[in-house]
């Protein structure tokens, strides 16, 4: 049996926090471009099903 924990205790308790954390660090940097938003990639319905019966064999 084994325990898997972090080496050192974060600074930053909550999620907010270690986001900003990152920011500062240079490690998370927001998208040059601001995102668009998502289209529909497959109008049929059952496209999914489709496609993993297709995947799984």
């Amino acid at each position: 049996m084994a325990e898997i924990r972090a080496i050192k205790e974060r600074a930053s308790p909550t999620l907010d926090a270690r986001l900003a954390e990152l920011e500062r660090n240079g490690c998370l940097v927001c998208a040059a471009v601001p995102r668009k938003s998502m289209g529909l990639v497959a109008r049929q319905p059952g496209t999914l099903a489709r496609f993993l019966d297709e995947r799984d064999g």
